[in-house]
């Protein structure tokens, strides 16, 4: 099935307080896409991520906002964006493919 997850997408927010930097993460849309478990074998080979945090890939449609360095919360947990591709090529459909890391 397509289109049958829904991921908050969150960006940070920093305040300074007297010289203290305080960082939060903001929810700022809903993104409906498709999220899919990915091992971290495939994601060392296909992407060269190293670290040792589980992964998901992400399909949801073209012109959405995943921005590497963003947050999103799916299942309860953060998961910080990797990698992002935009699918736009002859051959390939015309959506985006988000690699995610879960934050520990």
């Amino acid at each position: 099935m397509w289109l049958n997850d829904t991921v908050y997408l969150q960006t940070k927010v920093e305040t300074d307080y007297l010289g203290s930097i305080s960082v939060a993460w903001t929810q700022s849309a809903l993104i409906k896409c498709d999220v899919q478990p990915m091992n971290k074998e495939k994601a060392y080979k296909e992407y060269g991520l190293t670290d040792s945090n589980s992964y998901k890939k992400v399909y949801a449609t073209q012109g959405t906002n995943f921005q590497e360095g963003y947050q999103v919360k799916y299942n309860n947990k953060q998961w910080l964006v990797r990698l992002v591709e935009e699918w736009n090529d002859i051959g390939k459909s015309n959506h985006t493919m988000a690699i995610l890391s879960e934050v520990i």
